[in-house]
């Protein structure tokens, strides 16, 4: 791994000879693409509130006003930092025009703090992560990091490698995408994280600092408590909310050719197959 930021993260393969991807650089977080805008070129458009030190309040925090549609007042987060809205729900941290500072308790992405993970190879699913401390349910475990491109270029992409395919996460929890998250070539340790069809991660959308604009910084939670040399999974065909995932434009794709992998998870409730 080239430019590898974490000291929490280890490789580990007991199975064959093979090392990890060599052209795969590690970045901790998105880069931006051709055409695609960055948050302190349109801070014109970014409302910060007025909280000092840290967001303790929510009533008068003007970032959690947004936040969650069944509570409409209210954090996404608890003073423990542990995810308080559904994932259907966006959570909303504060931003650089905030004047709250790096420490406060509604930034808990934004600090990227991960879990103590390992990159490890499997049996018969290639690459994962595994925890190696105990993840308590709720808890931030990682960032989606990659690429930040718009949707429209990922077709082209995936005709000259149909592999990265699997890598590109659209962001369309609002609708239609109009940015994807390309993870192929440079991204973080979630560019392992396996398929499970019944995971102990949730995937969020968040708004950190692109308010009133279509591109969301993607994140897992843990969906419960995870054990020490536990595999960390994710459902890539997105039951919860269909069409919301990673892998729907690929999965709308492949259904339509009726082409399907086998599934490897070994959980119970096992679709048998994951979208190729």
């Amino acid at each position: 791994l080239k430019d590898s930021q974490y000291d929490k993260i280890s490789i580990y393969n007991d199975i064959d000879l093979e090392g990890p991807p060599e052209n795969f650089k590690y970045i901790k977080s998105c880069e931006h693409g051709k055409d695609v805008p960055r948050p302190e070129d349109i801070t014109d458009f970014i409302i910060g509130c007025d909280c000092i030190g840290t967001c303790e309040n929510d009533i008068l925090c003007s970032c959690s006003v947004r936040d969650n549609l069944d509570v409409p007042i209210s954090f996404s987060y608890n003073k423990e930092g542990e995810v308080l809205i559904t994932r259907s729900n966006i959570i909303h941290e504060c931003n650089i025009k905030c004047f709250c500072g790096p420490d406060c308790p509604n930034r808990v992405i934004q600090k990227n703090d991960i879990k103590k993970l390992e990159i490890f190879k499997t049996k018969n699913k290639g690459w994962g992560v595994r925890a190696k401390e105990f993840i308590k349910k709720s808890t931030f475990v990682a960032e989606y990091t990659g690429e930040i491109i718009k949707t429209s270029r990922v077709s082209e992409r995936i005709k000259k490698d149909p592999e990265r395919s699997h890598y590109i996460f659209d962001i369309d929890i609002l609708g239609d995408a109009e940015y994807s998250i390309d993870a192929y070539e440079k991204g973080n340790i979630s560019h392992f994280i396996n398929h499970s069809c019944d995971p102990n991660l949730e995937v969020y959308c968040a708004q950190c600092d692109y308010y009133e604009m279509n591109i969301f910084r993607i994140a897992f939670f843990a969906k419960r408590d995870i054990n020490i040399n536990e595999e960390l999974t994710f459902d890539y065909i997105g039951v919860d909310t269909p069409g919301k995932s990673r892998k729907a434009r690929k999965a709308k794709e492949e259904e339509e050719k009726k082409v399907f992998v086998v599934c490897h998870c070994g959980s119970a409730n096992c679709r048998g197959f994951v979208y190729k």
